[in-house]
């Protein structure tokens, strides 16, 4: 089964695909399965969708397979996963016969059911850590929604952390979460739902949850980490080192095709944008703030998002922060290959995040457009962005320091030109792919 000539079979799978409206996660995926068509490695999907169906998207099969659209109880919601969509996983791998099987998600269609089915099976097992929903409830990794959480899982901490996220304060989540000790198994075994069942039952859906997370770690035969953050998220919960291989984000070869380096001139107005979706945790109304803040700079602030059903109410509260400023711009999304030709024709990147990112993959985009980055002082931001080096980190949610960056950013315009010499070349998705590759055919001659 070693050995370059051997065509081996990988299946990804993801929370979604294309042509669904899709994230980092999503690319990542897309622009891994290109690269590995190049290795003599054959990589197809496997997504849950609303209902089961077979396409191509740019030459790679695509199965979507179906979730059962009712949910009887939060065991259901939190537990294993769905039965429907194990039993419809289990079909594609017998008709796919794929050597690995790489998921790049933990949910209720991708769940821990579908891992085990593969290893029932006799298909050796990647789990690859996107995001911090993956073992955080509130998908932030900020404790109340403020301090840096280490990601260690502790019942009682994460269960309160949740309820607060449900608009409980502190001090009635935690009178909560004692109730839940004491009830959460009854309401859990019953159909009650909503928000005070949920909240009443917390403990207990921690308690499940946590199991499910750490049955995945255990069971899956190897654990990919984007950033070191997660790596020692996965240490600190039991994982060992050896387990656990750390390949950072890099750029697709489409990208990395178009990539020039930003020529901008530092006149004025000072360009700035922010990609990605309007969402709270993504943070851009802290960027229109502290603008709006500053009516005698000359500055130019374009915002290209995407709104999704449930941002709806946020991307309107931003276009009231920006109301009557000419200088801010809502503008639509551009598809990922347009990405780096769009940056350069800006100075700087913002990436105003509120929540640890394992990338983000438009810090990549900014530095093969020769664009320094001002980024929140968290997570894979702050490894990527070095201080006063390649761009600027700054607190987060502090809208002082937002503004006292800008400003000097608009008042020493020098300081960006010398952001821009030291931005180096990012990674590409050809090494990610490499590594990958290696660590496919290592797993397959165990």
């Amino acid at each position: 089964m070693g050995g370059e000539n051997y065509l081996m079979r990988v299946l990804h799978v993801p929370y979604c695909f294309y042509p669904d409206p899709v994230g980092g996660t999503e690319v990542y995926v897309s622009s891994l399965m290109t690269c590995l068509s190049k290795k003599n490695i054959e990589s197809s999907v496997a997504a849950p969708d609303i209902h089961t169906h077979f396409y191509q998207y740019n030459n790679f099969d695509v199965d979507r397979f179906s979730v059962s659209e009712k949910i009887n109880n939060l065991e259901d919601l939190h537990g294993e996963g769905d039965e429907k969509a194990r039993e419809e996983f289990s079909r594609i791998l017998e008709k796919k016969k794929p050597d690995i099987v790489h998921f790049h998600a933990l949910t209720r269609g991708v769940s821990l059911r579908l891992m085990r089915e593969a290893k029932r099976q006799d298909i050796k097992t990647v789990f690859t850590y996107h995001t911090p929903t993956v073992t955080c409830f509130r998908g932030t990794l900020l404790h109340l929604g403020k301090n840096i959480c280490n990601g260690k899982l502790d019942k009682k901490n994460c269960s309160v952390c949740t309820l607060h996220a449900l608009g409980v304060n502190q001090v009635t989540a935690k009178t909560v979460n004692a109730f839940s000790v004491l009830l959460g198994d009854k309401i859990i075994k019953t159909k009650l739902r909503g928000k005070l069942w949920t909240a009443l039952s917390m403990s207990q859906l921690m308690k499940l949850r946590h199991a499910v997370i750490y049955s995945m770690m255990k069971e899956v035969d190897k654990l990919v980490v984007l950033c070191e953050w997660a790596k020692k998220l996965c240490m600190i919960n039991g994982v060992e080192q050896e387990k656990i291989m750390l390949s950072r984000h890099g750029l697709s070869s489409k990208s990395s095709s178009i990539i020039k380096r930003a020529d901008m001139k530092l006149n004025f107005p000072l360009k700035i944008v922010f990609i990605g979706r309007f969402d709270v945790m993504k943070g851009p109304d802290i960027l229109v703030k502290a603008i709006r803040n500053m009516l005698d700079l000359e500055i130019q602030f374009d915002l290209y998002g995407i709104v999704q059903n449930k941002e709806e109410k946020y991307f309107n509260t931003l276009k009231s922060l920006a109301a009557g400023d000419p200088r801010i711009r809502f503008l639509s999304p551009v598809p990922s290959e347009e990405v780096i030709s769009l940056l350069c024709q800006y100075h700087l990147l913002v990436v105003p995040s509120r929540c640890l990112e394992t990338g983000p993959l438009v810090v990549l985009e900014a530095f093969a457009a020769g664009v320094p980055v001002i980024g929140s002082s968290l997570g894979g931001i702050a490894e990527l962005v070095k201080h006063q080096e390649n761009g600027l980190l700054v607190k987060t949610d502090s809208l002082k320091d937002w503004m006292h960056v800008i400003r000097q950013c608009c008042e020493t315009p020098s300081i960006i030109d010398n952001f821009k010499k030291n931005i180096k070349p990012p990674r590409s998705m050809e090494l990610v792919s490499t590594e990958m590759a290696a660590l496919y055919y290592q797993l397959c001659q165990n």
